[in-house]
């Protein structure tokens, strides 16, 4: 629906209410309700109305302000474009009125410098030499024979091999010192068992538990040591750290008391 169809729709609605209206006024006592049903109707008509009016507006807003842009950005381009060809032509001009006008002529300097510039190499593949030689200069430099780090620490037993074969270096009074205990699970409390879940198991709560259990059940401390190695390769684990030595003491004490019954 155009525009002016809605106008024509508005005027009709509000001559219809307008007669309505006069008609319920003149009632002196109660109104019909049908009657006010009637004009509630042809307002709600009218306010659809105005509705529809007002998105017919706003398209035709919008129509207008797309064409606006519209001009405006063919305008700019256009301006732009000019300024761009302008300088061009004019220097193309002058260097072609220079050219004509003006007779070439070589000085025999020139002469000279041209034929040594035909004989030099050009300067990119100067540049391009200088690095290449530099480059290959630099790799001799970073790749001479400097002791790698398999070199360093070839020598140096690793920890699966540390743990594996370390023997218990201490006393007996430091065995009786050390309380034996028999179970591996019940001994670690709460706060130990949390640092070792997320320091050294990765924070894996089943594999320590399968560990706890797989050395609970082991029948010597070289087996359980054996189990604690295969796990500190695995891990990565380093035997300087403080919670890989409270672990391993922990499993020294679960077979310390087999150790001191063998005199060991």
């Amino acid at each position: 629906m155009n525009r002016q169809s809605i106008h024509q729709q508005i005027d009709s609605l509000l001559k219809i209410i307008r007669d309505q209206h006069e008609q319920i006024k003149n009632h002196h006592e109660s109104i019909p309700q049908v009657e006010i049903d009637f004009m509630v109707q042809n307002l709600r008509q009218l306010f659809e109305a105005g509705l529809m009016l007002n998105h017919t507006n706003a398209l035709t807003s919008l129509d207008e302000v797309k064409a606006a842009v519209t001009q405006k950005i063919l305008a700019e381009k256009r301006a732009v474009e000019m300024k761009q060809t302008a300088p061009a032509e004019a220097i193309h001009e002058m260097a072609s009125s220079t050219q004509n006008d003006t007779p070439q002529v070589m000085h025999p300097m020139d002469e000279i410098i041209a034929s040594v510039r035909s004989i030099e190499p050009p300067l990119e593949e100067k540049s391009e030499n200088k690095k290449t030689k530099k480059t290959s200069f630099d790799l001799n430099m970073r790749f001479e024979d400097k002791p790698t780090v398999g070199d360093k620490f070839g020598n140096e037993e690793s920890l699966h091999t540390k743990i594996a074969s370390s023997t218990i270096s201490k006393t007996l009074a430091d065995k009786l010192h050390l309380k034996p205990i028999s179970d591996l699970k019940s001994a670690i409390g709460i706060n130990e068992k949390f640092l070792f879940v997320n320091q050294l198991f990765e924070g894996n709560l089943q594999n320590y538990s399968a560990t706890i259990e797989k050395i609970n059940s082991t029948a010597d401390l070289s087996s359980a040591k054996q189990i604690a190695a295969d796990l500190a390769g695995q891990l990565n684990w380093d035997d300087k750290n403080d919670h890989v030595k409270n672990f391993m003491e922990l499993v020294e004490r679960r077979f310390s008391h087999s150790n001191i019954k063998e005199g060991k």
